[in-house]
């Protein structure tokens, strides 16, 4: 269901610059696991880089 909060919360400077730093983490992250070629540092490093997404994107106090 749509809520004002949320799309006014999403269009906001903070969340924008936030989405653009976990974009980035992303985009560095990718770049090690095609570099990498242990599936144990690919599967590891996606789990940080997903924890940490979430982490940097959350909005509770």
């Amino acid at each position: 269901m749509w809520n004002r909060y949320d799309y006014e919360r999403r269009s906001s400077a903070k969340y924008l610059a936030k989405k653009s730093l976990v974009k980035d983490i992303w985009i560095v992250s990718g770049l090690i696991m095609l570099c990498s070629q242990s599936l144990a540092m690919i599967a590891s490093l996606t789990l940080l880089t997903t924890f940490l997404a979430f982490a940097i994107l959350d909005e509770t106090p």
